[in-house]
């Protein structure tokens, strides 16, 4: 390939990739980070509650429900399985029961 070939197929590459970066929609997500996104997100979250077209569930419903299904607890014990014989996970475990036994000997 010649250098006058390469040339151009790299201009012709750039303007296709400009032209399709252009047609992206913009990002806006930082408008959330800013106290104005943070009004409109807890309005937002407000009217859903009153609406009840959205429910928000907290954590410990959200495990209690998950553990009431023998399939996720049986999935969870699998998980829990693997990670206890990964020795990264072994040896942190191993620390933090370290560390619960040494809270435990203090007065």
């Amino acid at each position: 390939m010649t250098y006058a070939l390469e040339s151009r197929l790299n201009r012709a590459f750039s303007r296709c990739q400009r032209a399709h970066d252009d047609q992206l929609p913009e990002d806006d997500l930082g408008f959330l980070d800013t106290p104005e996104g943070e009004e409109f997100a807890s309005e937002e979250e407000e009217a859903l509650r009153e609406t009840g077209a959205a429910r928000v569930i907290e954590f410990e419903e959200f495990w209690h429900a998950l553990n009431q299904r023998r399939d996720f607890r049986k999935i969870r014990d699998e998980v829990i399985a693997k990670l206890i014989e990964e020795p990264q996970w072994a040896a942190q475990a191993e620390q933090v029961h370290r560390e619960d036994m040494e809270r435990r000997n203090e007065p």
